[in-house]
Formats: structure tokens, C-alpha cells, sequence
């Protein structure tokens, strides 16, 4: 991760050169200051950065220039001049050269929309080291190389070494790659390949660049993984290697295979060198002579660095491999500045820099990140570039932020931060990697903080990761509403005004909450909001709410608790805490309706009497009778599926709803099934009960009187005497005969009761009595059914058979190809000259079929039926060829990156993290390209490959 934050910094403005053209923005608007009724000017700073090898001059720049304006300035001692606007590269269509020479130029800058970076990059540096002439890179002091020579070296030795570093200036410089110095040059025999070490170096060959050496005879590669030479596959071209003898580390011959490798005439070994001299690359080294350290497999290398200079990349450096030779290891450091709470590192050698440390000053809750900054040390702007992991972490304080730039947020960034409220963007760019931002902030805050933008792309951000991530996205001096939703059971407000559906960001919201039948409800002790329960924003004996600052989108759940009813009383499509029923007497009824009402419990005291009434749907929880209770229900009505029944009183139930009821008299019981029968037949009615052991149950049936809309009595009740057995629990069944004259249908119902003496009384007892509904349907006789005529024979059925066409054979049909159902098909397959049937398959419909003696194939046919043959192939012996498939493929295997494209082309080799690791070179044909673990994109022939190596 951390390689990745360093290697980010300083190279995803050439990804974004690559994938898409960054979209910069304007912050220029220019906003009302209702005071004074006057326009203030937005103005944005110009910066400069000179790399410290440069010596120019800037003339007539000015310090900043308004929003929207034009500037024309002067350099003196170069001509090239990289220009950033708020960290991002400045359109072409923007910049106008006035005047330009190969020593300065005159430049106009059009459309300044964000803060200007000028920045003079160092050029190469053209230099002889140990007669051999380098050019060197003074930015990072890597990527450097042997100049490329069409011409012939007049005094190049017979021996030759190719470096992976030079020293010039007291500086070490990493060599990379090599373009064929040596090239052409008659006299040169022996060439080695240096050591190369991945994780810390690597070293390019281009292409046909030793295949031009009449002379050459050995080859001494010092690599302990050949993979690590990039481009060795086509550095001898067509070359002619039968002569050449190549020399490889004692002990690591089995990685040298392969067709090149396997071109050499002859393949010998050489031992492993006893000392390497290892050589680290980078500024602020404090000490550039090489590290001289025996070959072991653990090298330990120590750095120490200059007084200002801090470094991300570990110390020591560990390299588990072992070496062969000497080489180079690269460290990236940097210049650290703190600034206004910010803790910079300034990439030396580049202008970009990175926060890597925020802290609040004392008594602020805000933080502005620049899109430029200058380091006090050298007085050079440096872009900012990165937000590096964690560098604004738990910073609890902050709660505004303003990014001026467009820096890359690297996730973990801003976490911890819980207080954000406002986040002022003040530039507008299409950020390649969008997905980190989900990372970088606390999901705490995504509903609440409100995230500001230019005037103009509001769309634009909506529709951005921002827009997935943030639920409150405005434009700069705007105003976002949040709404307030309500949802109150048997609750309302004091006065209506009071019911604020929509409150501005940051303001606050008070009202006041009642219940809106003082008779049946109190105050509830709490409130939820959002989904938690409140206790500070809410007075419980007031009702009133007050939030001192809304943020978010509300939701405010309230619900009133319910009063004991005492009184006849009606509820409906309620959800309270209780149903809690208490009289003064049982000879004063209490007649409660209740309609879609949800309740946990409901209650009816000792000594009370109650008419219990239900419609619609209702859930009436764990139900507790002391009292007198009877059920009752209006058509349609429904007793949700959890309501339990205790009687400790006397309970009768006349809705057939109830089929269990526990207690001292505990009962359940059996619905009663529905009877068709035809007129004249008798239908048999059946009841059944399930009570405690030593219990008695009595069964009475009611049949409906339509006349006088009563139930009458069909008989006498029969009463199950207590018989003693050894089960827990009897069940008993009643049975009613109907008998039926006419059509029609006729209602019955049991009353099933079971009562119980109260232990310790005498005159007390426990009645239980559930009813059980029945509707009995008598129909007309049908006529008698007529005789049915007998049905017609069937059509024979007829199928068709498929029969392929195949390369090499010839299929032949042994009659027709559409066939009776249950029929036989018969065919046979000639092979072509030219081809063989050693894997001859043939199919029917899926499975195999083979031919009888006489070679004819069989296929009983019950359907349509498909013949597929397959493995009849060319004869190689009469020269039928292969093709090739040489269209464009990629592929990882064993470590490498394989491409295979049909021409020469270039592959563009990008992480997923935004960074061009490399940019290949392939000839037609295969290239395998070594490549560390990770994830890739490939980017090659117009097309994208998503590699995981």
C-alpha cells in the first residue's frame, strides 16, 4: 500500500494523460455580499516550482489573477514549461505562445479558473561516465539510459559490462535500460547482463538492440530470474546464436529455458560472485558510496538520510533473494513542511506534494487543503497532489472542510471524522478512481454532511461517486431543506403550524406533541428519530421536541400509551402498549370495540364485565381474562396469528376465531368441517375437544333461525363424565346427524365449555366456552350422466430426424429422414480421404450410438432426434495443416504477463490503483513480460484486459 501512495503521487497525472481528460471547474463564482451590496472578486494564486538543476527567470508574473481572467508572462533560460490549474494539467486550448525560442518564451494563460502551478522540470543530463556517455534523469534519478549509438564506438573494449547505476556529480543514477550503445560494434565479444533485482530495480532491452554484433561470443547474465531482463525475447532479433556461448548463475540454470534462451549454441554456468556493491539512489542520501556486502539469500541494506528529508520505503532494506552483482535500490524521499495544521511531503525532484498529517489549530473547527503550497525551504509550489491513508484521522473537531484543488483521496483519509458538517469543493475534475472516495469518509456522516460544489456542475457531481456516496449535494450559496416526516400513533400536535415538514440545514425544530384522546392516552416516554430512541431532544412531560440543529432528513416516530378503559369505548386502527379493561362491577358491562388495533397485551381485571368486540384485523397479543369476557365479531373480522388466551374468569368466545385456550380451564378445540351433501341425504356434523386429564366437556349445537335471526338449541347438551386414565391430556368428539329434504344451505355451530371449581371456594368457578362453526350445503341430484361415445383411434405421429454436415464425411440416410413414432432410422458415415475417425463420436440426441457389423447406424425414434458426429480430423500424414490462431490475446501464467497480438503494437500496463507500471513494446507474436503480484489493466490494440497476476 504504502509503494502504491508514493508511486501515485507522482505518476497518475500520466494515467489521466492516458484514460480520460481531467474536466477542471470553476470555484470563480462571485458572490453577493448583502451588506454592502457589492461583488466581491475572486482571485486565484499563481505559483512557480524550478527543479533545482534549472536556472531561469520569471518576468512580468504577476502574484494571482481574477477568476475567469488572462495573464502574459516571460521565462528566461527555458522554453518548456509544464502549466497546472488547481493540481490538474491546464487545457491546451488555454495556453497561447506569444514568442518561443529553445532558450525562453512569452506565454499567454487564458480562462484562469483554480490556482496556476508554472513549473520548469530539470532537463536530461547528457554525461561521460568511465567513457561511457549516459543520459541521466535528475527528477527521480531513475529512468536513465545508455544513449542509443547508430554509429559504431571507435574505442569500445572486447569486454563489455552493461551498469545499473553511475555515479556523476557525488549522486548515484539507476540505469534501467539499454537501446544498443554497443550495438554495431565489430570488436565487442563478450557482453554481460547485470544483476537485476525486481522489487527494487529492473532493466529494459529494446528491441534488435545486440543483434547487430558480428563479433559476439559470450553472453554472462548475472540475473538470478532471467524474467527480470524486460524485452530480452527480442534484444537479439534475428541473430544468429548457435556460435554464442551463455553464461548463467551457478545454481539457477533451470530458470534459463525457454526459446531464446534455448538459441545459444552453448549453455554453461558461472558461479555466484562473493560481493555485490550495492549502490542506493535518491536525494537527501547522506551517504552515496556503495554499500559493499557479501551474496548471502539476506541482504540488509542501511540508509541514512540529510537533515529535512523524510522517506515512506522501509529502513533497512531487506532483499530475500541474494544478489550477483552490483545494482541499485531506489528510495523516494521527500522534503517535510508544516503549514497551517498540514503536514507536507514535497516529492524531491517533482513538484507534486501530499498531506500525510492534519491537526486542527487551536479554537477552529475547519480546515482548508490548498491546491497549492510553497515550500518555505526551497520557495517552490508544489501541487497537492494526494490525501495520503489516515492523514485527517479521528480529527473529532472538524467539521468544515474546503478542498481548493482536485487531489486524489486515498481511503481512510478523512476517517474518524464524525463532526463533518460541510465540505466546500472548490474545483471541478472527473476523478478516474472515484470508487476510493466511498473509503475515505465515515459512513456516519454520508446522510448528514452537505457537500458543496461550483455553480454549474451540480448534475456532474450528482452523478459522480460523490453523488452515490453523499446524500446532500448543492451548489455554493445554496441552501439544502431537510424533511421532516411524522409518524404518530394516536398522537397530534398542539396547533397545527406546529406540524414543520421541511427545515433549512443547520436550523433548529421544536413542536409540541399531545395525544389526541387525553381519555385513553398519556405522553409516551420517548421518541424515536432516524431509527434510535431519544430521550435528550424529547420532554416526557411536556411533549414538546426540540432539535438544536437538523442535519439530516428526520423521521420522529411517537406513540401515545394507553389509559385502562373504564367506559364503553371504540378503537380503531391504533397501536398501543396495552388494552387494559377494568370495571367497578361485573353487573355494569363494558361494551369495547376494537378495529385493526395491535396491542402486546390485553387485560381484563377481576371483578369486570365485558363485551369484547372485533372487526377488521387484529392482534390482541397475550390476552389475560379475570373477569367476565364475552368474544363477539362483526363479519369479515380476523384475529392475527400470536394472540394467546389465559381465562382465569369466565370466558365465552361466539366468533369461532378461538380454537385454545389455557388457564384452570383450559380447553382446546377442533374446527368443525363443512358438509356438501345431495337433498335427501343425511349429513354427519363432527365436534371434538381436548382437555386436561379427569376433566368434563360439554358439547350443545345451535342450529341458525333466518324467522328469528337466533341460534336454537338442536338437542340436548351431552356432558362427557370425568373418567380416569393414564393419558395427560382426553379428547372427546360429539357428533350431529342433518337430515335434508330441499336444497340450501344451513348454519350450525358448538358451543364446547368446559368449567372448573376455584380451589378454596365454594360458590367460584372457571367457565370456558369456545364455538365451532359449520355450514352444511345440500344440492339438487344431478341428472344422470349419458353413455360417451367411444373416441376415434389416433393419427399416427411421424417425426424427423437431423442429420449434420461434417468436414471429411459423408452421412447418408437408409431411407426417409421423417420417421413413424416408435419407427427405426437407419444411416452410415463414409470418411473422406484425407481424414481419420480415430475419436469418432456419435450422438443421438445426447447419448452415444455405434454402428452394427455392416457399419449402419440404428436410432428407434420416439421424437425428433438430432445426429451430432464430432472427431473426424485431418490426416496429418497428406499434409493437412493447422491455422494458427493469431488474433489478440492476454493472459497471465507462472508469474508473467503474456500477450499474443497479430502485428506489432504497444501495451499500456496501468494498476488498478492509477499508475502506468509499464509501457511494452511487442513485436507479432508472443511477448511474456515478468511482472510482481497484483492487479492490472491492459490497455493494447484498442482493447482493455483486466489481468490478476
Amino acid at each position: 500500500m504504502k509503494r502504491f501512495l508514493q508511486e501515485v503521487v507522482w505518476r497518475l497525472s500520466l494515467v489521466a494523460a492516458l484514460l480520460t481528460c481531467a474536466s477542471l471547474a470553476a470555484w470563480g463564482q462571485e458572490p453577493e455580499n448583502p451588506e454592502e451590496g457589492t461583488t466581491e472578486k475572486v482571485m486565484h494564486k499563481i505559483y512557480t516550482y524550478v527543479s533545482p538543476t534549472q536556472n531561469v527567470e520569471f518576468v512580468n508574473l504577476p502574484e494571482e489573477v481574477e477568476d475567469g481572467g488572462s495573464f502574459t508572462f516571460s521565462v528566461l533560460g527555458s522554453s518548456t514549461v509544464g502549466i497546472y490549474e488547481g493540481s490538474n494539467s491546464k487545457d491546451d486550448e488555454d495556453r497561447e505562445y506569444v514568442e518561443s525560442t529553445s532558450e525562453s518564451c512569452t506565454m499567454t494563460i487564458h480562462n484562469v479558473k483554480g490556482a496556476i502551478l508554472l513549473e520548469i522540470d530539470a532537463n536530461s543530463i547528457i554525461t561521460v561516465v568511465d567513457g561511457v556517455q549516459y543520459r541521466l534523469n535528475p527528477n527521480t534519478l531513475t529512468g536513465s539510459d545508455l544513449l542509443y549509438s547508430n554509429d559504431p564506438i571507435p574505442d569500445a573494449p572486447e569486454s563489455v559490462e552493461l551498469k545499473t547505476v553511475v555515479t556523476a556529480d557525488g549522486i548515484n543514477y539507476d540505469i534501467n535500460s539499454y537501446w544498443g550503445y554497443y550495438n554495431n560494434c565489430e570488436n565487442v565479444t563478450s557482453i554481460t547482463l547485470p544483476m537485476v533485482y525486481w522489487a527494487v530495480n529492473h532493466f529494459d532491452l529494446g528491441v534488435n538492440t545486440m543483434n547487430n554484433m558480428p563479433g559476439l561470443k559470450e553472453v554472462h547474465a548475472r540475473a538470478l530470474d532471467p524474467g527480470n531482463y524486460d524485452g530480452i525475447e527480442t534484444a537479439f532479433g534475428e541473430k544468429d546464436l548457435s556460435g554464442v556461448t551463455l553464461y548463467v548463475p551457478e545454481g539457477y540454470e533451470d530458470k534459463y529455458v525457454g526459446e531464446l534462451w534455448d538459441r545459444f549454441g552453448t549453455k554453461t554456468t558461472e558461479p555466484i560472485v562473493a560481493e555485490s556493491k550495492i549502490y542506493v539512489t535518491g536525494y537527501g542520501i547522506k551517504d552515496y558510496s556503495p554499500k559493499t556486502t557479501a551474496n548471502t539469500d539476506l541482504i540488509s541494506i542501511t540508509y541514512e538520510l540529510e537533515e529535512g528529508y523524510v522517506s515512506q520505503g522501509p529502513n533497512p532494506y531487506e532483499i530475500s533473494e541474494g544478489a550477483n552483482g552490483d545494482f541499485s535500490i531506489n528510495i523516494v524521499t521527500y522534503q517535510e513542511c508544516v503549514q497551517d495544521g498540514l503536514t507536507y511531503n514535497m516529492r524531491v525532484g517533482m513538484s507534486d506534494a501530499s498531506v500525510v498529517a492534519a491537526a486542527l489549530p487551536e479554537g477552529n473547527d475547519e480546515i482548508t487543503i490548498p491546491a497549492c503550497v510553497v515550500n518555505e525551504k526551497d520557495g517552490n509550489g508544489y501541487r497537492v497532489f494526494v490525501l495520503q491513508e489516515n492523514a485527517f484521522a479521528n480529527l473529532v473537531g472538524l467539521k468544515k472542510l474546503t478542498i481548493e484543488g482536485a487531489p486524489t483521496i486515498i481511503p481512510g483519509t478523512f476517517s474518524g471524522c464524525t463532526a463533518l458538517e460541510e465540505i466546500h469543493c472548490k474545483n471541478m475534475v472527473h476523478i478516474p478512481w472515484q470508487t476510493v472516495i466511498s473509503e475515505a469518509f465515515p459512513d456516519e456522516i454520508k446522510n448528514t454532511c452537505v457537500v458543496y460544489f461550483p455553480k454549474g456542475y451540480l448534475e456532474e457531481y450528482q452523478e459522480s461517486a460523490w453523488g452515490e456516496i453523499f446524500a446532500n449535494i448543492v451548489e455554493e450559496g445554496s441552501s439544502i431543506q431537510h424533511t421532516v416526516t411524522y409518524d404518530l400513533t394516536n398522537l397530534t400536535f398542539t396547533q397545527e403550524e406546529d406540524s414543520i415538514t421541511s427545515v433549512a440545514q443547520g436550523a433548529a425544530l421544536e413542536f409540541t406533541l399531545m395525544p389526541k384522546d387525553t381519555s385513553l392516552y398519556t405522553l409516551p416516554d420517548s421518541i424515536i428519530i432516524n431509527d434510535k430512541r431519544d430521550h435528550d431532544y424529547y420532554d416526557s412531560a411536556t411533549g414538546k421536541v426540540s432539535i438544536p440543529s437538523v442535519t439530516e432528513n428526520l423521521t420522529i416516530i411517537a406513540e401515545a400509551v394507553a389509559k385502562s378503559i373504564t367506559k364503553d369505548s371504540t378503537l380503531t386502527n391504533v397501536e398501543v402498549d396495552k388494552v387494559d379493561i377494568v370495571g367497578s362491577s361485573e353487573s355494569d358491562t363494558i361494551n369495547v370495540s376494537l378495529n385493526g388495533v395491535t396491542t402486546p397485551t390485553t387485560t381484563v381485571a377481576a371483578g369486570t364485565s365485558t363485551v369484547l368486540t372485533l372487526s377488521g384485523e387484529n392482534s390482541l397479543g397475550e390476552v389475560t381474562n379475570e373477569g367476565t369476557l364475552v368474544i363477539q365479531a362483526a363479519e369479515g373480522a380476523t384475529l392475527a396469528e400470536g394472540t394467546t388466551i389465559t381465562n382465569e374468569g369466565t370466558l365465552r368466545d361466539e366468533t369461532g376465531l378461538v380454537t385454545s385456550v389455557e388457564g384452570s380451564a383450559a380447553l382446546e378445540i377442533h374446527p368443525v368441517d363443512n358438509e356438501t351433501v345431495e337433498a335427501g341425504e343425511t349429513a354427519t356434523l363432527t365436534a371434538s375437544a381436548v382437555i386436561d386429564e379427569g376433566a368434563s366437556v360439554t358439547f350443545q349445537w345451535q342450529r341458525w333461525n333466518e324467522e328469528g335471526e337466533e341460534w336454537t338449541n338442536v338437542g340436548e347438551p351431552v356432558t362427557y363424565p370425568q373418567i380416569q386414565t393414564k393419558a395427560m391430556t382426553q379428547d372427546y368428539t360429539d357428533k350431529l346427524e342433518v337430515a335434508t329434504d330441499a336444497a340450501g344451505e344451513r348454519q350450525y355451530r358448538c358451543l364446547i365449555t368446559r368449567t372448573e371449581p376455584v380451589e378454596g371456594t365454594d360458590d367460584k368457578e372457571v367457565s370456558t366456552t369456545l364455538t365451532a362453526y359449520a355450514t352444511v350445503t345440500v344440492t339438487e341430484a344431478p341428472e344422470p350422466e349419458p353413455e360417451p361415445e367411444p373416441e376415434p383411434e389416433p393419427e399416427p405421429s411421424y417425426y424427423d430426424v437431423t442429420l449434420p454436415e461434417v468436414e471429411g464425411a459423408t452421412i447418408k440416410p437408409l431411407g426417409s429422414t421423417s420417421v413413424i413414432e416408435g419407427g427405426t432410422f437407419r444411416f452410415t458415415i463414409e470418411i473422406e480421404e484425407g481424414y481419420i475417425a480415430d475419436n469418432l463420436l456419435v450422438q443421438a440426441n445426447g447419448p452415444a450410438i455405434t454402428p452394427d457389423a455392416n457399419g449402419v447406424y440404428s436410432v428407434t425414434v420416439w421424437g425428433d432426434v438430432e445426429i451430432v458426429v464430432t472427431g473426424i480430423e485431418p490426416d496429418p500424414a497428406v499434409g493437412v495443416e493447422g491455422v494458427d490462431d493469431q488474433s489478440l490475446k492476454v493472459w497471465s501464467s507462472e508469474g508473467r504477463l503474456h500477450i499474443r497480438t497479430p502485428q506489432a503494437d504497444r501495451a499500456y500496463i496501468v494498476t488498478f490503483g492509477g499508475r502506468v507500471y509499464k509501457i511494452q513494446e511487442l513485436p507479432a507474436g508472443e511477448t511474456a513480460i515478468p511482472m510482481p503480484q497484483g492487479a492490472y489493466i491492459i490497455y493494447v490494440g484498442g482493447e482493455s484486459f483486466k489481468i490478476s497476476m
